[in-house]
């Protein structure tokens, strides 16, 4: 188990860098997608195991799962910083991982007892797959907040 997890790890490394590099030249109205994308990689890795789950297919899962966290990572302080601006960075980061936190804190525990009470983890990573589809859908969705210079009208000229 250990092998594998350093696996999606290792197989994370490129996708975090690749998907920086990507993040620094598209637009911020397209960053979505690329958030969109990496959270669809998980989804699909994560069904493809759920469809299949072999000790072959679970190599195939922490690959395309790894991919689509890695491209996630790169991608995530990109966009803040490009939707919400460099002055309000560190209040937004600290917002986000505040509010990620829980959650990391609660989903061993409740995949514990999703195994304890049923004697396999099925609903535990069905519910996650869904959870990420719906990430996914929702980050492609939702459209970056507007600048004041939007809002406005007004550009400055500095």
């Amino acid at each position: 188990a250990a092998a594998m997890v350093s696996m999606r790890v290792l197989v994370s490394l490129p996708a975090r860098f690749f998907g920086g590099v990507i993040a620094d030249h598209v637009g911020r109205r397209r960053m979505r997608f690329m958030m969109s994308a990496g959270y669809l990689l998980q989804a699909v890795g994560t069904v493809i195991f759920l469809l299949y789950p072999t000790t072959a297919m679970i190599y195939v899962w922490f690959i395309i799962f790894g991919l689509g966290w890695g491209m996630g990572i790169g991608t995530n302080s990109p966009m803040l910083g490009r939707y919400f601006g460099r002055k309000a960075f560190g209040s937004i980061m600290g917002l986000t991982t505040a509010l990620t936190a829980p959650v990391s804190m609660i989903a061993p525990i409740y995949f514990g007892w999703v195994y304890d009470t049923t004697g396999n983890y099925i609903g535990a990573f069905t519910l996650s797959a869904i959870m990420l589809g719906v990430s996914a859908v929702f980050a492609a969705l939702i459209p970056p907040p507007k600048l004041p210079a939007e809002n406005t009208g007004v550009r400055k000229l500095v």
